[in-house]
């Protein structure tokens, strides 16, 4: 039997390690010289490598004996605390050492430099919520990144590292995101001359998340201009043939709407626009606009202008409620034409996927319309579950844990919250309270599919409205019926929060 091996005391480093050391200048006629930081940094990793060798020596030896030596147990476990020890003074190291790459002279380090200094900075931010890395002078530093940024990827890594930084403490940042990032974004996501499409893409999410973070919880007040031009940049770039762009500027006007106090005025204002790009010759790009179209129905407040609607089957196509500037009966018709669209050049699953969206669409769009008369062909499919939901999607965090995404705001939050936090997501809505919030509050705007199916399936007489009183008279208000819809969301979405992640 081999003997418990060298305690973790016995593993030492040679060299002091240093803060920073800047790289020498190469010269042909002098050796190559390593610097110090290098030295310190392979020597880290040695040290780093020798205690997870001992570690799994130990596991094995514990394997071996079915841990039936004490001391090799406890072993494992100084041997555990010490690795971790060591991982955790070599990422404080390593964080720390890539804002000072970041705040040095330009000239002094390369593109590959800085790319790698910003990715380690968003690996760090976004794998674990913790509002102690927050310091404002940091903040600086990023704003700085985003400013000079020589290529895409630090470019993107910049936006994505500022904005984790500022979520951390958006009350802190909230004056300095205003009075000089957002203008910054703002000035560079008009730039059509001299930035790529990527860039300006980039420029666009993250211009809207930052505005979401600030305006959702503060009445989302003077975003209408806003909303409009960046609808105006999704159609622009469509005629172009810009998707990236157009994609970007779809989302961004999600998350402005969702933020938007006076919605009911954006909404009439962009929502002929929005619907013109379901015409768009870019899969991708029809399924966006018709994301953005029903998120303008779920948000719209009807009861407001319309108050019981009309009863008037001829006023509105057959509908008790209207968005003024978009006929009925032509968006209808337009989602009934991508429900049922064939292209050979689109495959199979993606065809049914695509096909999935625009079903759900036109339920939001029709059932917030409130049908006055039976619509049973529109709804033929809904009872044998082509229609039905109980959720619109699923964010997915990993290959095995998913949220339930329960209404259209959710769903366009969730993708701009996914390009910023990626895989890290998940720690962030269940310990980040900004993230946590937002997801909540776009939760309680759904509109209940599994309700629409319950009741259609319930319907003995297939003549009977889908919705509404089967007599055809409507004695709920559209306000009411949200009211309704809305009583229990909030309590469902908590129980989904965090301990309700679907796995």
């Amino acid at each position: 039997m081999s003997s418990v091996p060298r305690a973790v005391d016995n593993i030492h480093r040679h060299s002091q390690r240093i803060r920073r050391s800047r790289p020498r200048s190469s010269n042909r006629d002098t050796p190559v010289l390593v610097d110090s930081q290098t030295v310190s940094d392979a020597e880290d990793e040695m040290e780093i490598g020798l205690i997870k060798d001992k570690l799994t020596a130990l596991k094995t030896k514990a394997k071996e004996e079915n841990h039936g030596n004490v001391k090799v147990d406890e072993a494992i476990v100084e041997v555990q605390n010490k690795l971790n020890e060591k991982l955790t003074e070599r990422a404080v190291s390593s964080y720390k050492r890539n804002y000072e790459y970041l705040d040095g002279e330009r000239s002094k380090s390369s593109i590959e430099q800085r790319e790698t200094a910003l990715k380690g900075i968003t690996s760090v931010l976004a794998a674990k919520y913790d509002p102690q890395l927050y310091k404002h002078y940091d903040l600086e530093i990023l704003h700085n990144a985003i400013s000079g940024a020589q290529s895409e990827d630090e470019l993107t890594e910049a936006l994505r590292a500022y904005i984790l930084e500022a979520a951390l403490n958006i009350d802190e940042s909230f004056d300095f995101i205003t009075s000089s990032t957002l203008p910054l974004l703002n000035r560079k996501l008009n730039d059509t001359a001299d930035e790529s499409s990527v860039n300006r893409a980039a420029y666009i999410t993250a211009y809207s998340v930052l505005q979401y973070f600030i305006h959702v919880d503060n009445g989302g007040f003077g975003l209408d201009e806003k909303i409009e031009e960046l609808v105006g940049v999704a159609s622009e770039s469509s005629v172009d043939k810009d998707n990236t762009v157009t994609l970007a500027a779809l989302l961004g006007a999600a998350l402005l709407l969702s933020a938007s106090e006076s919605r009911n005025f954006a909404i009439k204002q962009v929502l002929p626009e929005i619907v013109e790009l379901l015409k768009d010759d870019d899969l991708h790009v029809r399924k966006t606009a018709g994301k953005l179209v029903a998120l303008c129905y779920e948000l719209y407040d009807f009861g407001t202008e319309q108050g019981m609607g009309t009863d008037n089957e001829q006023e509105f196509n057959g509908f008790a409620y209207t968005i003024p500037n978009v006929e009925n009966n032509y968006l209808v018709s337009l989602l009934e034409g991508l429900i049922n669209e064939s292209s050979r050049s689109v495959p199979r699953r993606e065809k049914q996927a695509h096909r999935s969206i625009f079903r759900k669409v036109l339920v939001t769009v029709e059932a917030r319309l409130v049908p006055l008369g039976p619509r049973q062909a529109e709804y033929a499919n809904i009872s044998s579950g082509d229609y039905a939901s109980d959720v619109i999607s699923h964010l997915h965090f990993n290959s095995s844990k998913a949220l339930p995404v329960l209404s259209w705001h959710q769903l366009l939050l969730s993708s701009a919250l996914k390009w910023v936090y990626g895989d890290g997501l998940q720690n962030h809505v269940a310990n980040n309270e900004l993230i946590y919030s937002a997801i909540v509050e776009a939760s309680t705007e759904t509109l209940n599919f599994s309700s629409d199916a319950e009741y259609v399936t319930s319907n003995a007489d297939p003549s009977a409205p889908i919705f509404g009183d089967p007599s055809g008279v409507r004695t709920v208000s559209s306000k009411q019926v949200d009211k309704e819809i809305r009583s229990n969301r909030y309590i469902k979405t908590r129980e989904q929060l965090p301990g309700g992640i679907v796995g």
